[in-house]
């Protein structure tokens, strides 16, 4: 049932953004409705406009997304993401597709740094997705070389495939890497700085093919650079068998 307050939530519609300033005039019982009527509304035009975890995704999808289209697009999202509402019919549509490659991503949890599941992965900051997978790259190049002079080379230039070398030989690592066969498959590539991303996306690669929409969720959690070279590993090695990836018992260790 529509009540007085709901009514006056909705004739404040046509007064934009100084809707909230009007309504926060209004004393008493009266008022208290008409400005939760007026939050309510606006958080269901938030959700009708915006994808729900938008916050989640990298900003620089959503500017990628509205490189080729008008500057009332950008405006549109801005008042979207301030709870506006009003939107016209143009502006909806506008904010949408600007926002049409981004999926729903879960909030992000700072508390673990090496996820014990994919539903962890999800929830990592770009930053800390990044570092992840960089390390799992890295366990498995040093892996894939195996003992000899290329690995002393190696470890000698990368204080980090030093640890690496370290600790893939002792648990949880020690035999939840896979094959080496499957290593040294899914570590070739030019050898350059982002080779440990890439191969880190690879190993994973299997276990995200699992879940739909995890692919989408974890490029773009990343700037579009890094997010558009793991969707492209992610997509190649999707096929892979689970059996030669690395276990979550490996890839969750600190």
């Amino acid at each position: 049932m529509t009540t007085f307050g709901d009514a006056l939530a909705a004739a404040a519609v046509g007064l934009r953004d100084r809707a909230p300033e009007v309504l926060a005039r209004l004393g008493g019982p009266l008022g208290e409705e008409a400005r939760a009527a007026w939050a309510a509304g606006t958080r269901r035009v938030t959700r009708g406009v915006l994808p729900e975890g938008l916050a989640g995704a990298h900003e620089s999808w959503l500017d990628a997304g509205l490189a080729a289209l008008p500057a009332r697009a950008r405006a549109a999202i801005a008042a979207a993401r301030d709870g506006q509402a009003g939107a016209a019919p143009i502006d909806v549509w506008l904010a949408r597709r600007a926002c049409a490659g981004i999926p729903p991503l879960p909030p992000i949890v700072n508390a673990r740094r090496r996820p014990a599941s994919l539903a962890d992965a999800l929830a990592l900051s770009a930053a800390q997705l990044r570092e992840w997978l960089v390390g799992i790259g890295i366990d498995q190049l040093v892996f894939a070389v195996g003992p000899g002079a290329a690995l002393d080379d190696l470890v000698r230039r990368s204080p980090r495939a030093a640890a690496s070398a370290r600790r893939i030989h002792v648990a949880p690592r020690a035999g939840e890497l896979g094959p080496r066969r499957a290593a040294i498959a899914r570590s070739s590539g030019a050898l350059d700085d982002t080779l440990p991303l890439r191969i880190g996306a690879r190993a994973i690669a299997p276990h995200v093919a699992c879940v739909p929409l995890a692919r989408a969720q974890l490029r773009c959690r990343l700037p579009v650079t890094w997010g558009t070279l793991i969707d492209h590993e992610l997509r190649a090695h999707a096929g892979d068998a689970l059996a030669h990836a690395p276990t979550w018992a490996a890839l969750s260790a600190s």
